[in-house]
């Protein structure tokens, strides 16, 4: 499985915006996806998607986000490092100092 790029990742250069076209809640589990700005396809979404400062329940229908895409086996993609657009995005710098 690859590694996810993330946006306090040095190898990382572009994160995609679009709009949250569907929000679903089946079996316990809450999902959704994203069309992604300038393409005709969706990208899946869950919980797990979301950056430390964003809480999925406060999503909505139609709310423009920006998110990092990667490789998913069961998905196809899946969107990571999920934030409202109007955001700033979460940064650990404990990371990068290596604490």
């Amino acid at each position: 499985m690859p590694i996810a790029r993330t946006l306090t990742d040095p190898t990382y250069n572009s994160a995609l915006t679009g709009l949250v076209s569907r929000l679903a809640a089946t079996h316990g589990s809450s999902w959704g996806q994203i069309t992604p700005n300038g393409f005709d396809r969706k990208v899946f979404f869950n919980r797990a998607s979301f950056t430390h400062q964003t809480d999925f329940d406060s999503i909505q229908l139609g709310q423009r986000v920006t998110f990092v895409e990667e490789s998913d086996h069961m998905n196809g993609t899946r969107a990571v490092d999920v934030f409202p657009s109007d955001a700033k995005p979460y940064t650990d710098f404990s990371r990068l100092s290596g604490r």
